[in-house]
């Protein structure tokens, strides 16, 4: 008995602890468009693909070194945690070079979250890739800031 489970656990846990390979290819697609185009994005999940991007962007050239010497990207990765809404995170992130924002079914902030259902009322926003129209199993829609609307909206 003691036998059965130990081997029925093992199996579901070698399941559990699969990665999965389909959003891996899908968001290392979206990242290297977006090492091309953006200056910043959010923390997004996959956003560890951003350093391969990259590399792939500078082939065959290396990445280049901060100053600490350790290998830089191009692309801002900022933080969404401490944040409670959309535009109080664009505000505090565009000195960073927030540019663009990657929404997944797994966002890291529950405004993003709202945002993935209702980013057509943010005027200021602009969709430049939806997984949909790509035909991805996963739901993935990169959207651009335009920061003059932004802050005509702010303004008002």
């Amino acid at each position: 008995m003691i036998l059965v489970i130990i081997v029925l656990s093992s199996i579901l846990l070698l399941f559990y602890e699969q990665p999965n390979y389909v959003y891996d290819n899908e968001i290392l697609y979206i990242t290297t468009d977006l090492v091309k185009t953006a200056n910043g994005v959010n923390d997004y999940p996959g956003n560890s693909y951003v350093k391969i991007a990259t590399l792939e962007k500078n082939w065959p050239n290396s990445l280049p070194l901060d100053q600490d010497g350790k290998t830089s990207t191009f692309i801002n990765i900022i933080p969404s945690g401490n944040y409670n809404s959309v535009e109080e995170y664009i505000l505090n992130s565009k000195d960073f070079g927030l540019s663009h924002i990657v929404l997944t079914e797994s966002n890291r902030s529950l405004f993003f979250d709202e945002l993935l259902i209702n980013y057509e009322k943010y005027s200021y926003l602009q969709k430049i890739f939806d997984s949909e129209n790509y035909n991805f199993q996963n739901k993935i829609i990169v959207l651009k800031i335009d920061y003059k609307i932004f802050e005509e909206e702010i303004k008002k």
